[in-house]
């Protein structure tokens, strides 16, 4: 039975999405480059903010309030990576103040999610889920390696020209 709801999330997922995508604060950003060890950190400290992500749309889709509170306020309150307060290896070096801004507005974006969720308001909630993804969108285009496209077909073999008959 859940596989048959994957459709009906990624359907909601894509109409928050597109609901909100004249928002004026998601641009799509230029990549940063940045060095391999503050990936490091940033793909360390990501894991509780991918997983609780992860679950958010489909307890949206379900109207599962107070899951949604929960993942959401967990994703606003994830400790803030901070330049000046490193440690446990942390490098954040080089990361631009591009990544600041975007932290501040995940966590508004996700305490808005969980208001939205706390009035049981499903449509607040998927316009706020768009928001936060767009959120997510604009800082991923900016720091996550791409995925590697995948490798072409191959060709078809050629046909052989006919054989004339005599």
């Amino acid at each position: 039975m859940q596989l048959r709801l994957w459709p009906v999330v990624l359907a909601v997922t894509c109409l928050s999405l597109a609901a909100s995508a004249g928002d004026k604060a998601f641009k799509m950003m230029a990549p940063e480059k940045i060095q391999d060890g503050v990936r490091a950190t940033l793909k360390r400290k990501m894991k509780d903010h991918s997983r609780d992500f992860h679950s958010l749309p489909m307890a949206v889709v379900l109207l599962n309030y107070a899951e949604v509170e929960k993942l959401s306020e967990s994703l606003a309150n994830e400790p803030r990576l901070d330049k000046a307060a490193t440690g446990d290896g942390d490098d954040l070096t080089g990361l631009g103040s591009a990544f600041f801004v975007l932290q501040d507005q995940l966590r508004a974006r996700a305490g808005e999610l969980k208001v939205a969720a706390q009035k049981k308001d499903p449509k607040g909630m998927a316009r706020s889920l768009g928001d936060l993804s767009n959120t997510c969108t604009g800082c991923h285009s900016m720091y996550r390696t791409p995925e590697p496209a995948a490798a072409p077909a191959p060709a078809p073999a050629p046909t052989p020209a006919p054989v004339p008959s005599k």
